[in-house]
């Protein structure tokens, strides 16, 4: 198994979706180009959902989810885990590649040792 699998079409059709859809919220929020934790600020200040909401990093994290099936014991990408494998394969182990060496946005570090109640929200809200 490799550290980094190949995504399928179909699972970089789901991401060009998401980008696309990241992106017109990027523009929305007239930030073209800025990283996840000045967008987050900006939405945030725009919708006003009543809590602090910081993303986790800056930095690109997926999550790639380990199945088995006849063509062995692999990792695929969480969106074709779910879409087009209808999570109908166990999940035997969740990989969040990047993590390792992805650094705390700005603000996460504070937030934490701040916080009375700490959410951590699923990739997809569906699945939890």
């Amino acid at each position: 198994m490799t550290t980094r699998p190949e995504i399928s079409a179909t699972a970089n059709a789901i991401e060009g979706a998401v980008r696309a859809r990241g992106a017109r919220l990027v523009a929305l929020a007239g930030l073209p180009g800025a990283g996840k934790s000045t967008v987050t600020e900006a939405l945030c200040a725009r919708w006003q959902p009543g809590v602090r909401l910081v993303p986790m990093s800056d930095d690109r994290v997926e999550t790639h989810v380990v199945v088995e099936d006849e063509q062995g014991r692999r990792a695929v990408h969480f969106q074709e885990w779910w879409v087009r494998l209808h999570a109908g394969l166990p999940a035997l182990e969740i990989l969040p590649i990047g993590a390792e060496d992805a650094k705390p946005a700005p603000g996460v570090l504070e937030a934490l040792a701040q916080a009375d109640v700490i959410v951590l929200p699923p990739s997809n809200p569906v699945v939890s």
